[in-house]
């Protein structure tokens, strides 16, 4: 079967889970196709996001997202103020409904007199790869970035809390199309391995 899915979520997230779902049902084989791709894909099941706030109540919600500063574990015992935090390029992806500028104003109101040094850089993943190599620090999304983060070391930053939202993950089948016991049984697996990932960020 087919399973479409955004870059964060193909790259991130869904690799250890798919891989535990085809180990455990060996007779199915899913194949994963990121949003945007070149080839084309009719898939069976889709993992969609939305900004909107009923999405929470979706039939098929998935997981919601926080925010967290993420950086290098020998960065942490440095930053202990926003003056600190503020010494480092804070690597923002523009298209993130919530940079680096508004979970910055969020957390502690406007930033007058505080001077953020930011970097904008194409995806979240580059922006924690480049933290891990101490180019700065990145705002990661959990649970959804905690696989990657955990590879490459990377620690929560506690000086800015963890911030919900927006955004929620929901499951979407094509209308239209008999209702196969396959892509059932994966439906449940990926909400099984959602709500382990949300009770564990």
């Amino acid at each position: 079967m087919t399973l479409l899915a955004s870059q964060l979520m193909a790259m991130i997230w869904l690799p250890r889970v798919l891989a535990d779902f085809e180990r455990e049902n060996p007779s199915i084989r899913v194949e994963l196709v990121m949003e945007g791709a070149q080839r084309k894909a009719d898939p069976d099941l889709a993992i969609r996001f939305g900004e909107e706030p009923h999405l929470v109540r979706h039939p098929t919600w998935l997981m919601g997202m926080s925010h967290v500063v993420m950086c290098r574990k020998q960065d942490l015992a440095h930053i202990n103020s926003l003056d600190t935090l503020a010494s480092y390029r804070l690597l923002d992806v523009a298209s993130h409904a919530m940079g680096w500028t508004a979970l910055m104003n969020h957390n502690f109101g406007p930033m007058h007199g505080h001077h953020l040094r930011l970097e904008i850089v194409d995806t979240t993943p580059l922006a924690l790869v480049m933290a891990s190599q101490g180019l700065g620090l990145a705002v990661g999304h959990v649970p959804v970035c905690g696989p990657l983060a955990e590879s490459l070391g990377l620690e929560i930053c506690p000086l800015i809390a963890k911030t919900p939202g927006p955004g929620n993950y929901y499951l979407e089948q094509p209308v239209n199309r008999p209702q196969r016991s396959a892509v059932l049984r994966l439906e449940r697996a990926l909400q099984d391995a959602a709500e382990i990932s949300m009770r564990a960020a």
